[in-house]
């Protein structure tokens, strides 16, 4: 699905370096699955 969203450009590129991701949708898609993930336990 292709959705667009707005998120703050220094959230992001701290979430770039922290996960070493290559890409604003790895690093949105990481943290999805991981607040799931969370919130299933």
């Amino acid at each position: 699905m292709k959705t667009t969203i707005l998120i703050d450009d220094q959230l992001v590129n701290e979430a770039l370096e922290a996960t070493g991701l290559a890409t604003q949708e790895e690093v949105v898609a990481l943290g999805l699955k991981t607040l799931i993930n969370t919130n299933l336990m």
